[in-house]
């Protein structure tokens, strides 16, 4: 922003670029809104079976611990395994709980630092259900940012600068800077960033295209376009796939639980007939 408003003034075109920068800032917070969107009712989903589990292993199974016992039968090993886990945390809920706070706080203050975010920007884009998502969130901010710095007037060396501030992931913009070295010595664009093994095959033509036409700002802007629609579609996607997901998880987990509790005493009831 900063960057761009010293270039409308020294361009006289202020006013244009500021509705650019509006442009360019309203699609990025449309994107950031759908993703936490999307990453709410997997989230909420989450909570409510945590606080499930728990409320089943400290408060339902201990109830059903004296009679499961006195019954003298000898009880699956499922129902022995959860009792066991179920004592221990009735006996260590205190400790427990401050530990899974420390850890969380923990956790919430390593991934602000260079190296836990670093870990977790390479782990996004290692991950097989999420990495193409994240790869066209970054496609779509690259090539928007490149296209409005380059229509303003900004040299291209200068625009990779900004940019790299701009991925929003840390091993990208690593990799980022041997590309931006290749592009310094006068190699072209698209072959550096070929050479990153990262952005799709469709971007780089686009630029490969108007760098042969001259008309690369155009390029990019198109390309944008294109890749925000691919953001929306695959992020509706992941929705789709993470929230039948995250019900089965929670059937198989508390089902499990109830299974452990059922099973002896269908033994119980089947013996008394």
């Amino acid at each position: 922003m900063r960057n761009m408003v010293k270039v409308g003034e020294a361009s006289v075109s202020l006013d244009s670029i500021l509705n650019r920068m509006a442009d360019y800032y309203e699609n990025d917070a449309r994107i950031q809104r759908k993703i936490r969107a999307a990453l709410t009712y997997p989230t909420i989903l989450g909570v409510m079976t945590l606080g499930l589990v728990v409320l089943l292993m400290v408060k339902i199974l201990p109830m059903f611990s004296d009679i499961l016992g006195s019954t003298g039968g000898k009880m699956p090993l499922l129902t022995v395994v959860l009792m066991a886990i179920s004592d221990f945390m009735v006996a260590h809920f205190w400790l427990l709980s401050v530990a899974l706070g420390l850890i969380i706080f923990g956790f919430n203050y390593w991934k602000k630092t260079e190296s836990g975010k670093f870990w977790l920007d390479g782990l996004v884009l290692n991950l097989p259900v999420i990495k193409k998502s994240v790869v066209k969130v970054i496609t779509a901010r690259f090539a928007r940012s490149l296209g409005i710095l380059l229509k303003s007037g900004i040299t291209i060396i200068n625009a990779m600068d900004i940019i790299g501030d701009l991925i929003g992931n840390t091993v990208v913009e690593e990799r980022f800077q041997v590309a931006k070295e290749e592009i310094r010595e006068g190699r072209g664009i698209s072959g550096p960033l070929r050479r990153l093994n990262l952005f799709p095959p469709l971007l780089i033509h686009m630029i490969s295209v108007g760098e042969s036409t001259g008309e690369l700002d155009e390029m990019l802007a198109r390309t944008a376009g294109f890749f925000d629609e691919e953001v929306d579609e695959a992020v509706d996607k992941l929705t789709a796939m993470i929230e039948p997901a995250m019900i089965i998880l929670m059937a198989i987990v508390v089902g499990t639980i109830i299974l452990s509790i059922m099973l002896p005493m269908i033994s119980v009831l089947s013996s008394v007939q």
